[in-house]
């Protein structure tokens, strides 16, 4: 029917002066309407389709199942639907696990299907973030706002994306008639930066002209996560060059955005969107700001002083994390040292003294890397890329064999810090990716290191994403030539009997669980492997 369509039957509407009853069998049967849905997917401008669409709408079936993003990009109450029903698990999901869930790849494809899509969704997701009146969920918001953008800008829609956002992150604020006039005057001098994708010393002093006069503008204006990344960027690269004259707008700038707090009153509303949502979402409403900014001199001082550390480019700094830890409380000062290792790691030489070695300098990297991760929780996954990426060193940093070796353990071990504090999901998805290129020593190093820290409860995709791990060939070659064989880490065994006797609860197929019980059985036989761990 698909192959022979080629909207032949539009012409039936023309016909027929009502609906013809074998449409409206058609839809009414279970069987039928997939084919209608795949009809309207591939012939998204059939007046017929539109029709069909419209009347199953309409009859309320369109909420049978999750539409692909191709034909919710075409009708407009099926996209509120299924923008709805993906974004209602994620709400209540891990935060460790947002990005490597499935929910969140299949709400992203839906989202950036299009330009348009992009569009619309960041505009709900704006609205929805002002509509919240429990702050536990802004933070979710203003993450999928951004971690979109960033998609977005992959993907090729760079320009639309910093712009649309921006436009719609000042749009969401409380712009009275006082406020609208500097409100268009910080957009005239962050936009082009935005869209240019780095900063310009004249709109940055705009800007600082902006925010020292006696009534400037919300700082929210200027906290868009692009924005001050850039600023991030510019202060804390080592190739960066910055005119001392300007040198203290970019800092004030930076801690101005960062060290102000502010709280939104909002009365209730009863908007059609929040109506729209109202079995998911809190209603709307529009409101009125108070700025805090009794941290911006505190913010300051702490992006001074470890600029001044990581200027000095000594080692024994480097090296002692006491001389950073009072800083590191502050995010935008830790997000500044996380972007300057960065820049190191990429290249150590500068660093390297005729005293110093690459193992002191990267030991010293990562610890400092850990004690961002331990004072601040939202920056781990930030930590994590950097480690991830740097996993393996550079081409350019000679290194021996066994130096290497050395190095991409070191890595896992900062990786593995990051699961002791609870980044476990996305660490076990990176560990699983990178199977084949890890050495045999370096596999038995992470899972016993992973497997002498964890303990019952297990979540669900913690359990199905070890048990992959552990029945991935080259895993379980490296067990059974080891002594985790015989259980030098009991835990080795009790996870594996414990996957056994809740299998069902954890729904663990049916083939791995052959593959458990096979290897158990292994490991608990008169004679196991004898090997030992290196």
């Amino acid at each position: 029917i698909n192959a022979e369509y080629m909207g032949k039957a539009d012409k039936l509407l023309e016909v027929c002066h009502s609906s013809p009853h074998w449409l409206e069998a058609m839809i009414g049967s279970v069987e039928w309407r997939p084919l209608l849905y795949k009809l309207a997917e591939d012939h998204s401008t059939s007046i017929l389709m539109k029709y069909t669409i419209q009347r199953i709408v309409e009859a309320g079936l369109h909420t049978e199942q999750l539409p692909s993003p191709r034909l919710a990009a075409t009708y407009l109450p099926i996209f509120n639907h299924a923008f709805k029903e993906l974004l209602s698990p994620i709400l209540t999901m891990e935060e460790d696990a947002l990005t490597c869930s499935q929910e969140f790849s299949s709400f992203m494809d839906l989202c950036l299907y299009s330009h348009a899509t992009y569009l619309y969704s960041q505009g709900l997701l704006v609205l929805l973030l002002k509509d919240s009146t429990t702050t536990a969920q802004q933070p979710l918001y203003r993450r999928l706002l951004e971690e979109m953008e960033n998609i977005a800008c992959r993907q090729g829609m760079a320009k639309v994306a910093l712009k649309t956002t921006y436009l719609h992150h000042v749009a969401s604020l409380n712009a009275g008639s006082n406020f609208a006039e500097r409100a268009n005057e910080v957009k005239k001098a962050l936009v082009p930066m935005l869209l240019a994708g780095a900063t310009n010393t004249v709109d940055i002093i705009k800007l600082h002209k902006l925010y020292t006069k006696p009534d400037p503008p919300l700082a929210e204006y200027i906290q868009h996560p692009t924005f001050l990344e850039m600023l991030v960027h510019d202060l804390f690269n080592p190739t960066k060059t910055i005119q001392a004259l300007h040198l203290p707008k970019y800092i004030f700038l930076l801690s101005h955005a960062c060290g102000t707090t502010f709280t939104r009153h909002q009365p209730p509303s009863s908007s059609g969107l929040a109506m729209y949502f109202k079995d998911t979402f809190m209603g709307m409403s529009d409101g009125w700001v108070m700025e805090d900014h009794s941290e911006v001199e505190p913010t300051k001082s702490a992006i001074e002083s470890v600029l001044a550390l990581v200027s000095q480019r000594k080692l024994e700094m480097i090296c002692d994390v006491h001389v950073f830890r009072p800083y590191l409380k502050f995010a935008v000062a830790s997000m500044g040292v996380t972007h300057w290792i960065d820049r190191q790691l990429y290249n150590l030489q500068p660093l390297l003294g005729t005293t110093t070695t690459i193992d002191d300098l990267l030991v010293a990297l990562v610890k400092l890397l850990a004690e961002i991760a331990r004072q601040q929780p939202n920056q781990r996954s930030r930590v994590f890329q950097v480690l991830v990426k740097y996993r393996n060193p550079q081409p350019e940093v000679h290194m021996e064999s066994n130096q290497r070796v050395s190095y991409v353990k070191l890595m896992l071990t900062g990786l593995l810090y990051l699961a002791r504090l609870g980044f476990v999901l996305p660490v076990l998805h990176n560990f699983e990716e990178s199977l084949q290129h890890l050495d045999m020593w370096l596999i038995r190093y992470f899972l016993y290191k992973l497997l002498s820290m964890i303990d019952p409860p297990y979540s669900r995709r913690f359990v199905l994403s070890l048990t992959r791990i552990i029945l991935y060939p080259k895993v379980t070659e490296a067990i059974s030539s080891s002594s985790l064989a015989s259980s030098p880490v009991p835990n080795l065994l009790e996870f594996i009997r414990h996957v056994m006797d809740a299998g069902r609860t954890y729904e663990v197929p049916h083939p791995q669980m052959l593959k458990l019980s096979e290897m158990l059985h292994l490991f608990t036989s008169p004679s196991p492997p004898n090997s030992y761990f290196e």
